[in-house]
């Protein structure tokens, strides 16, 4: 018999309170080399905090025993630079310290409901729903012919205005940015055929406005059935299907909701 499926996350026993993928249910993606971060981070603290406790006991031995020979005199020749050091180093190393366990955890986590962004003490959760924008870019990066690097980059925009990205600083950006094109695109999709179903109009582009009838490009309605998208390296344009006349041709990062428009061009929003 299967066993059912728990809704809740399970912790990595090797790093405590971060959570794992668990059945496509939830999956957190951290900060890039943070295992990293925390391997040189906590130990480099540490031993500064040692080196500055070493440096405490050294100056301290020191001016006492200059004391005993050469009197009081003495202690602004021993102690000063002990005493820098000392102060130097725990300070230091209890920032990196703290630094290191707030943000242990820094990355993103993804659900069925939503994402979270987690910031050292600071979390925030973007449930699908509230996501009103959604505009994925991968970027490839050519030396003569052969691709050296790959870039991806997502902006959300939710009702409230606010902006999140997902960068590379991200591990596995790449797979996270799939996942929630896929959660999102859907809900957006549906959400522009009932606004252009209702008669409201949705702009992607000053130049590019969607209509309940037609594409409005710049400001000249064209059917949707008339007009098809085509790339060209980074830029979008619109052909006529008739004559393959080029009708506008933009930056793709210039648009908003790129997916959706193209998703409209396939799907035409015409009333059922």
């Amino acid at each position: 018999m299967t066993k059912p499926v728990s809704t809740q996350p399970k912790r990595n026993q090797n790093s405590p309170g971060q959570p794992v993928r668990q059945d496509g249910l939830v999956s957190f993606y951290p900060i890039r080399f943070h295992n990293l971060k925390r391997t040189i981070g906590i130990p480099t603290g540490i031993l500064l905090i040692l080196v500055a406790i070493i440096a405490l006991f050294y100056g301290a031995f020191i001016t006492w025993t200059a004391i005993q020979r050469f009197g009081r005199a003495v202690i602004l020749r021993t102690l000063p630079i002990p005493l820098l050091i000392f102060i130097g180093g725990l300070i230091i190393g209890s920032l990196i310290l703290l630094l290191t366990t707030r943000h242990g955890y820094d990355g993103i986590e993804i659900g069925s409901s939503g994402l979270s962004f987690k910031n050292g003490k600071n979390h925030k959760n973007i449930p699908w729903d509230s996501i009103t924008r959604l505009d994925a870019r991968i970027n490839l990066i050519k030396f003569a012919t052969s691709v050296i690097d790959v870039q991806s980059r997502a902006e959300f925009e939710t009702v409230d205005e606010e902006t999140f990205q997902i960068t590379d600083q991200v591990t596995n950006s790449q797979e996270l940015i799939l996942r929630c094109r896929e959660a999102i695109l859907p809900r957006l999709f549906q959400r522009a055929q009932q606004a252009l179903w209702q008669g409201e109009k949705i702009t992607f582009h000053r130049d590019l406005v969607a209509t309940p009838q037609a594409l409005l490009i710049q400001k000249m309605p064209y059917y949707w059935q008339d007009i098809e998208p085509k790339f060209r390296k980074r830029k979008f344009a619109l052909l006529e299907k008739t004559s393959s006349r080029e009708l506008i041709s933009l930056p793709i990062n210039q648009l908003e909701n790129a997916d959706i428009l193209l998703s409209l061009l396939e799907n035409p929003p015409l009333k059922s």
